[in-house]
Formats: C-alpha cells, structure tokens, sequence
C-alpha cells in the first residue's frame, strides 16, 4: 500500500480501497488493522494535550505575560 500524501483527495481513497479489494481477505484484514492502527497514532500524537503541547502553551503563556512581573 503506498503511503497516503497531505491533503489526499476522496477519490485517491477510493482508489486505494478499489486496490485493497483484490488483495486476498487475510492482507485486506492486515490493511484495515494497519489503517486503524495509523489512525490511532495520529490521533495521540495531535491530541493538543500531550506533555510536551501542553508544557510549550503554559511556557508561551507564561512568555506572554512577562511583562506584568514573575508568575
């Protein structure tokens, strides 16, 4: 399966899944388990709340302040 590039249109996931659909069943499980498994990645590594988000907003904050004294 080749790797999905930023901005994938609709019709390149069709086209994709057209493709999987003449893998034999076990490889077309393996890539929907694959798919979830990615999409499962990506939503913790963009969760706004990981520790190092969330330790950059409070320092950003923290830069914005400044100027009113030491927080």
């Amino acid at each position: 399966m080749r790797p999905r590039a930023c901005g994938s249109s609709v019709a390149d996931t069709i086209l994709e899944r057209l493709r999987e659909l003449a893998l034999p069943k076990p490889e077309r499980e393996a890539a929907r388990a694959e798919r979830r498994v990615e999409e499962q990645l990506r939503r913790e590594r963009d969760n706004p709340w990981t520790p190092e988000r969330r330790s950059a907003a409070l320092e950003a904050e923290r830069c914005k302040y400044k100027m009113f004294g030491h927080f």
